[in-house]
Order: C-alpha cells, then structure tokens, then sequence
C-alpha cells in the first residue's frame, strides 16, 4: 500500500502529463465554431452571415475586411451603420423576434483568458449599441470564441481575426 504523499505525487505527475501537450482545452463558456458562411456583409469589425444579409436585404461588402484595432472593441462610424440595418431587420423587419449570435474574435496575441475577455467585450460592444438602436436584448445572445479561430500570422492577417460575427441564433 502507498503512503498518502506517494498517490498525491503519483496523481500530479499524471494530470501533469496529460496537460502538457500543444493543444489548449476550449473553456466551457467558448462558443462552438459557427457552421454559417460568413462573407456577405462585412464592415470594419462586423462580418454579417449570409443567411442575416439575404433575409436583411443588406449589400454585399465581401472586400472589407474586418477590422478592431489591437486590444479595442470601439465600433466605427461605418459599424454603427450596419447594426442600424441589422438592428431595424431584428426589430421590425424580416428577422422580427428571432435571436442573434453576436461572437466575439481576436488575433492570437495575448493570453487565451485575455483573449476571450477581449471577445465577450466586443460582442458586449456590439449588443450594447444594438439594444440602444431599440433590439430587444433577449434576442441577442453574446460569445466569445477568444483567439480559438484566429489564423493571422502578421498585422494584415491579424485584423481579419479582431471581429465580431453575427448570425442567427436559431
């Protein structure tokens, strides 16, 4: 039989070695990677769905990039614009009462914490000015998926990953 200490050092040396890979584990409040396409109406930090822009009837912007600048979740004249158009399609449109996933993006520098706090304070961003434009709050359902889906190697890559999307929650 082992003594006490032995089974505690014996159990720490085994979650050790199974923590130790390159693979991080996805916190429990991550949402899934979204299934839509999403490259219909893009405007700085935004990327709207496809399926969001057809029912909206929202123009076809796929050459602009998403952009939040480096550790910012400040919405541009040009976003605003666009959550004005998703906004009036949500409340009294096409879209009428159904729910929006608004999800939080960042490029892969910083800590997985920071990142995914930085994600939820975009799509934070996002949900604010959408309920101040007259959404009902209950619809919109805010996420962060943090760095997980980033694949920016350098400032120009790195900007499509500083987003928020949205799509339908239902």
């Amino acid at each position: 039989m082992f003594p006490k200490h032995s089974l505690v050092i014996a159990s720490f040396i085994a979650l050790s070695a199974t923590s130790c890979g390159t693979n991080r584990p996805k916190p429990a409040s991550v949402a899934e990677a979204p299934s839509t396409t999403l490259t219909a109406a893009n405007i700085g930090g935004l990327r709207v769905s496809d399926e969001v822009a057809r029912a909206c009837a929202l123009p076809s912007r796929p050459e602009e990039a998403p952009k939040f600048g480096f550790d910012d979740d400040t919405l541009s004249e040009g976003e605003r614009e666009l959550l004005a158009e998703v906004g009036r399609c949500v409340s009294s449109g096409p879209l009428r009462g159904r729910r929006i996933s608004l999800v939080g993006h960042t490029d892969r520098r910083g800590s997985e914490q920071y990142n995914l706090a930085l994600g939820a304070r975009r799509a934070n961003a996002v949900a604010r000015h959408m309920a101040a434009l007259g959404v009902d709050p209950g619809q919109l359902r805010e996420t962060s998926r943090g760095e997980l889906d980033a694949t920016g190697t350098d400032e120009d890559t790195w900007r499509l990953d500083r987003r928020v999307d949205i799509q339908l929650a239902d």
